[in-house]
């Protein structure tokens, strides 16, 4: 399994940037102030998005995982089916992901939030038009390309 940086297309990268800066901002940035996470939780102060999102998280890293796998994946066959299935199990994803973090950021809205749920959510409107953009570019890289065959002409 050879990695190959010039089969990577804009698609794929925007995917694993955007979720490698969500996967940052869901660990380090707090996302929302005291008073948000239900009592049983023993969390009293600011918590960060794993905390913060108690049945959204385990969505958020599937998208994140497929996310990475799609530039893996990609920078490694030199076919397009592969790839072209993954962008579209990423972009279903980041489709269910962004409604359900729009829902609880947009909507939803807790008392005491940060700015880090809003940055979230541009991290997965990110991952889907990313998803999107690897969906459509059907170019295969300079070093896969089809080549001619020499053909040998038979004496007459």
């Amino acid at each position: 399994m050879k990695l190959v940086a010039s089969r990577l297309r804009r698609g794929e990268l925007l995917v694993a940037g955007s979720g490698l800066l969500l996967l940052v901002l869901m660990f380090v940035l707090k996302w929302y102030g005291p008073g948000v996470i239900a009592k049983s939780h023993f969390a009293k102060g600011s918590v960060n998005g794993w905390h913060g999102l108690l049945h959204l998280r385990w969505l958020m890293v599937a998208t994140i995982a497929a996310s990475l796998f799609l530039l893996l994946v990609q920078a490694t066959r030199p076919a397009p089916a592969v790839p072209l299935t993954m962008s579209v199990i990423v972009t279903l994803l980041g489709v269910a992901t962004l409604l359900w973090l729009g829902y609880r950021v947009l909507i939803s809205v807790p008392p005491h939030q940060r700015v880090a749920p809003y940055l979230g959510l541009a991290c997965v409107i990110g991952i889907v038009f990313g998803g999107y953009l690897s969906m459509r570019d059907e170019r295969i890289g300079p070093r896969d390309e089809r080549v001619d065959i020499p053909t040998v002409r038979l004496g007459a």
